[in-house]
């Protein structure tokens, strides 16, 4: 496995722009794989609607199951899909089960979980800092492991998700994985060992963005625009300076000094944020969410392998 980041395409050994809903370059294709769900929140909302908007799978490939709130489960019924309670029910005939909880109850999960899963099944972990020696001790022989780790702009198609995989798990069902997680976004196959800052990066990534807009947001009803104009220069700016950076060829530095004239506007704005020391407050906000996931994984102590 590389250490470096690369983003897949449906071969897990070639680079491609592998995009999904977010930018349509390449279309998800899926085998004929049943996929099960265990949780239901937004995670499991956004793939399993992902799937199905793209024509990847079919709602009865698809099954979802929730230990309670029967609810969060109606919108997944209503699109044909198998759900309930039931893990040995909807596992049974799963080549593909996806553990989209919370981290506090993913040990319990896992518990339940063990003695339904036979060799050859896929795990897919979205749980945030689960490692995969904690997944291997808990599981039985034989289950491929593979990590997950997507953001929330997944729910709108525009995730960016890493995901790693052991040494020696098999090709294709890396690819199935980066497949399934290509359906809200872009994907890239990295080394567990740089997941910490992913999640520092991209996984945390979002709420930085938005806390920047909510600054800019109220920045600007300050110096006198009203709250909805405010808003709309804010989002669309930062969807514009988003598209520029995509760009083949962009940098970031070179695209801000495009920006910035001498004596200038956005040369004032600059040098206030440069007094205000905000690289740093930026850089330690990483490296803060580096240490924390760090801790979370640390957190989770090795238990017996289930059904040895």
């Amino acid at each position: 496995m590389t250490s470096v980041a690369r983003n897949e395409s449906s071969q897990a050994d070639s680079s491609s722009t592998g995009r999904g809903l977010a930018g349509g370059s390449s279309t998800v294709s899926l085998d004929a794989r049943t996929i099960a769900f265990v949780g239901a929140g937004s995670l499991a909302w956004s793939l399993v609607s992902g799937l199905l908007e793209q024509s990847a799978t079919t709602p009865t490939r698809l099954r979802v199951c929730n230990r309670s709130d029967d609810g969060r489960l109606e919108r997944f019924a209503a699109l044909g899909v198998r759900t309930g309670r039931d893990k040995r029910d909807l596992l049974a005939d799963a080549h593909t089960v996806v553990l989209a909880v919370k981290p506090q109850d993913a040990a319990a999960a896992l518990e339940q979980v063990a003695s339904l899963l036979s060799p050859g099944t896929l795990l897919v972990s979205a749980v945030a800092g689960l490692p995969l020696s904690f997944l291997a001790a808990s599981l039985p022989g034989g289950v491929h492991l593979v990590r997950a780790m997507p953001n929330t702009s997944s729910l709108v198609g525009a995730s960016a998700t890493a995901v790693a995989a052991p040494d020696g798990t098999p090709q294709e069902l890396v690819a199935h994985t980066m497949d399934l997680f290509r359906a809200v976004g872009d994907v890239y196959l990295v080394d567990e060992t740089l997941l910490d800052a992913v999640t520092a990066v991209s996984g945390s990534g979002p709420a930085y963005f938005y806390y920047f807009t909510e600054t800019l947001i109220e920045a600007a009803r300050e110096v006198g625009l009203g709250p909805e104009l405010a808003k709309a220069l804010a989002v669309q700016t930062l969807q514009g300076a988003a598209a520029m950076l995509r760009q083949d060829g962009a940098d970031p530095a070179r695209l801000r000094a495009q920006v910035t004239s001498a004596r200038g506007t956005t040369e004032a704005a600059l040098r206030a944020m440069s007094e205000m020391r905000l690289a740093d407050a930026i850089k330690q906000a990483v490296h803060s969410a580096a240490r924390r996931s760090a801790e979370i994984s640390a957190g989770f102590r090795t238990q017996p392998a289930k059904g040895d």
